[in-house]
Order: C-alpha cells, then structure tokens, then sequence
C-alpha cells in the first residue's frame, strides 16, 4: 500500500488542471487500489498510451447500464451523470511492483500527450 501511495503522490504531482485526479480528504489514508483519472479524450489518450507499450483500463460501468441491475432499476432510467464520468475514466498502472523508472515513462508519455500539459 505505501508503494502504490508513492506512485500516486508522484501521478499527483505531475499531472495538471487539463486532468481531473482523485483528491484526497484531510484524515483519510488512500489505499488506491486504482488510480483513476478524468479525462475528456479519455480513448485518444488511452490508444497513445498504449502505442507506447503502456497498457490502461476503462473504468467501471456504472450500475444502471449492468444487465444485473436491469430487474431493479430498469433498462430505461437515465443517470447521465455516471454515464458521463464512466465515459472519461481512465486507469493508469498503480501496482506495487511499479519500478520509478516505469512510473517516469508513463509521467513521460502523459507529458507528450496533447491532452496533459506539464
């Protein structure tokens, strides 16, 4: 946990107000588990990061849109807000076995991307 609290704190220091990142409340102590980001060219950005051999994730589909849900919410019902941040977050790599030097050519990428000014 601490390892994967210092790429976030790297991640955080890095990335500017063209990218919305996790804030941290004052007393809390993030576990990330994942390190989203919010970002509008969020499949341009992910295909750059992946011409460069740097794999991302989407984020989660939100709840209403699961077939699993269908019998409690039903098909129709309309939560734009979840689809509109489901439809800009992105997982950067965040595990622990992430060396400094990875984290440098992910940052690196990121700052070659018209979509992060550094």
């Amino acid at each position: 946990n601490e390892r994967k609290r210092k790429i976030a704190s790297q991640y955080d220091a890095f990335i500017d107000r063209n990218i919305k990142k996790p804030v941290v409340l004052s007393g809390t102590y993030p576990v990330y588990r994942d390190y989203f980001i919010l970002v509008e060219d969020r499949d341009e950005l992910k295909a750059s990061l992946l011409k460069e051999g740097i794999e991302t994730k989407l984020g989660y589909t939100p709840l209403h849109l699961l077939k699993t849900f269908e019998n409690f919410l039903g098909s129709k019902k309309n939560f734009s807000v979840a689809e509109a941040i489901a439809d800009k977050t992105l997982l950067l790599p965040c595990f622990w076995g992430m060396t400094d030097s990875q984290l440098k050519r992910v940052c690196a990428t990121l700052r070659g991307s018209k979509n992060v000014g550094a």
